[in-house]
């Protein structure tokens, strides 16, 4: 299971302790908040409908891949 995060805080619905690698995941993204500032709420949200246009999913968004497909479930991506 996954989650989201929103600045430098993750949102999990899971039941128990979250996975290490969706963590890693994650904390890139809090990285890129960090970066981005509270403009990477609406680029990362332009960058991954571009991708569902583009690719039909995840696969094209270039703040996924750097947070890694394979730690984020996307394994369709992988």
């Amino acid at each position: 299971l996954g989650g989201t995060t929103y600045g430098d805080t993750f949102i999990y619905a899971g039941g128990g302790e979250p996975d290490p690698k969706v963590m890693k995941h994650e904390r890139i993204h809090t990285d890129q908040w960090a970066t981005w500032g509270e403009a990477f709420g609406p680029i990362y949200l332009i960058d991954l409908g571009w991708s569902h246009l583009t690719t039909g999913g995840p696969c094209g968004s270039t703040f996924e891949a750097q947070a890694g497909f394979a730690e984020g479930n996307y394994f369709q991506c992988v």
